[in-house]
């Protein structure tokens, strides 16, 4: 296939190497609990993805991913706007005029909003000033997928117990969702929905069905693996994601 991937285990971080693998990639969960986890076992996460990109790897993050990625890690420019927001989805979303030239895979606006982006807490970003010298080792900042000039956050379950169902109409347009920068050798794409979610009856059980092949959500996170290890056509060898 074109990506063949690999589960790993927290004990197993250490394998993570780029003889073997392209891309290293974080899902949702507690990054605070996974970064204290290695910490307390005597393994560095932080030093570990570093080497990794430095040595031409690429790092994926989800909501967890993405905090990891912007925070404990640090290795994307981007930071955070504002506190989290609680659990629901995401409407109107744009998706940059480089993202939709570049990608091998096709998104654009309309199929990307046919579908409902799930977002649990994670980290809404903030604009690069360009005016600011980036932190050593990150260049060339852009940002794939921002909130539309409709957007809105529908909550279904707040971070506070007992919050009703609302929507959250964003601050303004235009705020970063899905972001790339690249760290020495190696490209971070961050996001912070989870593209490999499709909410289908709402988020009250928290029934979220997984993304179909071939929908612009598979598309999406397809495009964000292959941007991150750097390719720029279907190599029909295939590839490594961790």
């Amino acid at each position: 296939g074109l990506i063949e991937t690999t589960m790993i285990k927290n004990a197993n971080l250490a394998a993570i190497n780029r003889r073997d693998y392209d891309v290293f990639l974080i899902p949702g969960g507690e990054s605070g609990k996974m970064y204290d986890w290695h910490s307390a076992h005597g393994s560095n996460m932080r030093t570990t993805v570093r080497t990794f990109l430095r040595s031409g790897g690429g790092y994926v993050g989800y909501c967890a991913g993405a905090y990891l990625g912007r925070g404990k890690i640090g290795v994307a420019p981007f930071r955070k706007a504002s506190s989290t927001l609680g659990v629901g989805w995401i409407t109107d979303v744009a998706v940059s005029p480089w993202f939709e030239r570049d990608a091998l895979f096709p998104v654009t606006n309309k199929t990307l909003n046919d579908f409902r982006l799930f977002y649990a807490n994670g980290p809404i970003f903030q604009e690069i000033e360009s005016a600011k010298p980036l932190p050593p080792e990150m260049k060339n900042p852009r940002v794939l997928v921002r909130t539309g000039q409709s957007s809105t956050v529908h909550i279904e379950y707040g971070p506070v117990p007992g919050t009703k169902a609302h929507d959250i109409n964003w601050r303004y347009s235009g705020l970063p969702i899905v972001t790339y920068n690249e760290f020495a050798h190696g490209r971070v794409l961050l996001s912070t929905a989870h593209p490999e979610t499709n909410v289908t009856r709402g988020v009250h059980s928290y029934e979220v069905s997984g993304t179909q092949c071939g929908s612009p959500h598979a598309h999406l996170i397809v495009n964000m693996v292959l941007m991150a290890a750097n390719r720029t056509s279907l190599d029909p060898e295939g590839m490594t994601a961790v």
